[in-house]
This record gives structure tokens, sequence and C-alpha cells, in this order.
């Protein structure tokens, strides 16, 4: 099963591109073991973290870890910094959390990481959506965060499975564009790339490098041309303020997995980082779990018109604008039939997702929070992959693909 999943991930990412963005997955991701992180932190930081009051602080409690991976890999770390994170997640009784290994000791960090994103992915009762996106992104060559399983305990308590996942700051900008001087922006909702004034909010965009300069020009000049550019000049020029080729590779997977909560329907979950190496953005999807069949909008995203899938009577300038262009257009059809060949089918994808599942069905059947949130079951675990649900798992994954 090993061999199988590694073997398959490194075929595939080389189908459609030759030039690959992003690094090896290595211990750090290992693909085919369930690494166990273990969190030791004072009882009453841990109450306070999790105290409904305090849910929204993203203050960092103190803490070390151990982290025993693939091969009997040990690594432990000193003091440490843990908080919640995500936004509609932190009401939820299976939290999600971030590690900051170098908040409170200098030069402490996880195989060159200073921070780990644990997801809890309540939502998805496969628990492997999120990782599966991320890695269709990843296989189509569009730079994204990488992804695995962990077992995470606090205060030797079992406190499930969770995602791990890649943080996106210099590190990653550097890894990905061999550059990490430029400005990197957090896009959240509220992102439509629409409103000029919208660029100096920092609860929309949310400045990640260079936050003292705080230079947000080059955003201002793309958010105004996207607005007001005429459509020849759009046509013209807009291949000088972001990578469309990208761009348009990656709308086709947000528009085939139904990732509702990126930027073309919810105005949400994207970055965008200014290259200074090609003088213009790379688009940086994330936020993957609500994917797949998973709906919170009242839509059926398995047959949704690819051509006109953006939210409807709103302001969606880069997707709608794009789109206009006969060149562009071509290339968004071209890049779903190349997908839809090659990686987004039912057979290289469920070989990939029963690959994930028998790597982590212990881990949820052992997972005392996984039922709490939705009422999810073991046999929920065992049928979702297949199998349509009711409220917000419209689709088990095998019959979203394939519709």
């Amino acid at each position: 099963m090993r061999a199988l999943l590694l073997s398959l991930l490194i075929f595939y990412s080389a189908i459609l591109v030759s030039q690959n963005y992003n690094p090896d997955f290595n211990e750090e991701y290992v693909q085919d073991f369930v690494p166990t992180i273990r969190v030791t932190m004072a009882d009453s930081a841990y109450q306070w973290m999790i105290h409904p009051d305090n849910i929204w602080s993203d203050d960092y409690q103190h803490a070390t870890t151990t982290y025993t991976g693939s091969d009997n890999i040990t690594l432990s770390y000193l003091d440490m910094g843990i908080r919640l994170r995500g936004n509609t997640s932190r009401a939820k009784v299976k939290k999600s959390y971030k590690l900051h290994f170098e908040k409170f000791t200098d030069d402490q960090y996880f195989y060159g990481l200073k921070k780990l994103n644990l997801k809890a992915d309540v939502n998805d009762p496969t628990g492997v959506r999120e990782h599966m996106v991320m890695n269709i992104y990843r296989e189509a060559n569009i730079p994204v965060a990488r992804v695995n399983h962990i077992k995470l305990y606090i205060n030797s308590e079992y406190m499930g499975l969770y995602s791990s996942i890649e943080q996106v700051d210099s590190r990653f900008l550097f890894s990905r564009f061999n550059n990490d001087q430029g400005n990197l922006f957090k896009c959240v909702y509220g992102a439509d790339l629409a409103h000029i004034n919208d660029v100096y909010n920092n609860a929309i965009y949310e400045i990640e490098t260079n936050e003292d300069i705080n230079d947000r020009s080059n955003l201002e000049a793309f958010v105004n041309f996207l607005s007001t550019s005429s459509d020849i000049d759009f046509e013209n020029n807009i291949a000088s303020y972001l990578n469309v080729d990208d761009y348009i590779r990656q709308l086709a997977i947000e528009v085939l997995v139904g990732h509702w909560d990126g930027y073309s329907y919810n105005k949400n979950n994207f970055y965008l980082y200014y290259n200074p190496d090609s003088l213009w953005f790379e688009y940086i999807p994330y936020d993957t779990d609500n994917t797949l069949g998973i709906d919170w909008m009242g839509r059926d995203w398995s047959d949704r018109d690819i051509y006109d899938w953006a939210m409807h009577n709103v302001e969606r300038p880069l997707y709608n604008r794009i789109l206009n262009i006969e060149k562009y257009a071509r290339l968004y059809t071209k890049n779903i039939d190349d997908l839809i060949e090659n990686i987004f089918n039912t057979t290289h994808q469920m070989e990939i997702a029963y690959s994930y599942k028998n790597l982590i069905s212990d881990a949820i059947y052992a997972d005392n929070y996984y039922p709490i949130d939705f009422g999810f079951s073991t046999q929920t675990f065992e049928s979702s992959y297949t199998t349509n649900a009711d409220n917000h798992v419209k689709y088990g994954i095998e019959p979203f693909i394939e519709k």
C-alpha cells in the first residue's frame, strides 16, 4: 500500500507539466505512515485555551512536544507555542491547533518549519478530502501546502486524527519560487478583488511578509486593473499582472472538486504572492476540506455549469473577465479535459482515497472526538467514500467525482 500511494503521487505529478513547483514530502509530511505528536502543557493553560470565552484568542500557550515518525524517528521540542486555529472550527468540540516551534525558543524548527497547522477536519467523515484535493493541485503542479495525517495527544489524551498542513510563509515561498522577498497576502472572506479600499483592510488581505513596510501598491494596481481596465486592455495586459496559465489550471481544479469556499464562489481562502522575479502575482489555493460533495451553500457542485460557476450577481472580476477572453476560455476547457483524463477521474482518485483510508482507519476508530460534532460513526466513515449522505455531506467521494 505504501509503495502504491507513493508511486501514484510521483507518476501523476508529472503528467500535465514537466517542471515541479512543490518540494518532496519528506519525513515532515510523510505519506505512507501516520506519525504521532504528543503535546504536554499546563492543564490550566489548556483549559484557558479551550474555554468559550477564549477560543478566538491567538495567544500562544507554552508547551513541549514529542514527534514520533516513520522508522522510529523521535524528536523532542522544548518551550514552544500552541494555540487554537481556524474560524468557525474554533467553536467545535474537536478543536484545530497551530504549533509554533520558535515562538519561545529561538532557532527551534521542525524539519526547517516554524509552524504546523493541525486541522480537525470535523466536517469531513472520510478525513481525507483536504489531503486529496491539495494533492490534486500538487499533481497539476500548482504551488500548494503539503498535507499528511497525524495522531495528536495533548497531556496524554488522544485528541484524534488530524491533517497536518504546511504553513504558507516565507520558507514556503522560497521553496516554491526560489524567492521570498515579495509581498504575500492571505486573502480571506471578502476578498473579491473588486474594491480598491479593501486592499488596505488587513482583515481581508492580511499581509504575511514585509509587514513593517506594508507596501500594498502592487496589490492596489492589480485590483484597480481588474476593476477599471477596458476589455482590450485586460486581454492584452492581464498576463503582466498574474501568472495566468497557473491561475486557469487551478481554476479548473477549483471547479471540478467543488471548492466553493475559494475565490470564485465565496471570495475566500487563497493567497496572492507578488513574485519579484516575474513581476506578477502567483495564486495559491488553500483550505480544501469543504470539497468533493461537502456543501454548506445549498448547491449541487457536481453539475454546476463550469462556465458559469462563480457566485451570480456579485463582483468576481478575476474569474469573469478571464473566462470572457476566448483564448483563456479555450485553455480552461483544455485543462478541464486534461484533468479528467489524467487526474480527476474515479479510477485514479479512488485508488488514492482507499490508500489513505487504509492508512488512517485505526486512528479514526480510536478517535473519541470523531463522532461528537456531527454524529459521525465508524459506519459513516466506512460508507462515506462511496455512498451519498445527508445534511452537509451531500455526496460520497466516488459518486461526486463520477457525476
